[in-house]
């Protein structure tokens, strides 16, 4: 029955997911390769956290940010390769950029269960979370707000 109800899921899906979906697959390998390939890659630490107000944004942009959030965690459960949380952040940043909107990494912790840290990326834009899902349980590093620039 899940198989079944996937199914309809991807059926129902409009020529733009798909093309998105697609743009996703695309970046989040590119973007794989790119870490791989460098030891850092831009990432909003101290020096940049909380300056700056959130970023007026057109339609347009605002609704790219939302087809940005839906696609690239959606492409990183089908991809064969590993897409965490950093590798879509970056992904997203690029996709971004190349449209012209500024959008900033930004890297947090929390301790698990057991004590331990978890590390967490996500990705702000116009003063919002684009990918990264719910950081509110993550302190970011530079103690400011998550979303904050």
């Amino acid at each position: 029955m899940r198989l079944t109800r996937r199914l309809r899921q991807i059926l129902q899906l409009t020529s733009r997911e798909w093309v998105d979906l697609a743009s996703a697959v695309w970046r989040l390998g590119v973007a794989g390769l790119a870490i791989a390939q460098t030891a850092s890659p831009r990432i909003g630490l101290v020096d940049n956290c909380g300056k700056g107000k959130p970023i007026a944004l057109s339609s347009n942009e605002a609704r790219l940010l939302e087809r940005v959030a839906w696609a690239l965690p959606r492409a990183a459960n089908i991809v064969p390769w590993r897409a965490d949380c950093l590798r879509q952040a970056e992904a997203g940043r690029r996709w971004l950029e190349r449209h012209g909107i500024e959008a900033e990494i930004r890297l947090g912790a929390r301790k698990n269960d057991q004590g331990q840290p978890e590390m967490h990326a996500w990705l702000v834009a116009g003063g919002r979370v684009v990918t990264g899902g719910d950081i509110s349980s993550y302190a970011p590093f530079g103690g400011s707000d998550a979303t904050s620039r």
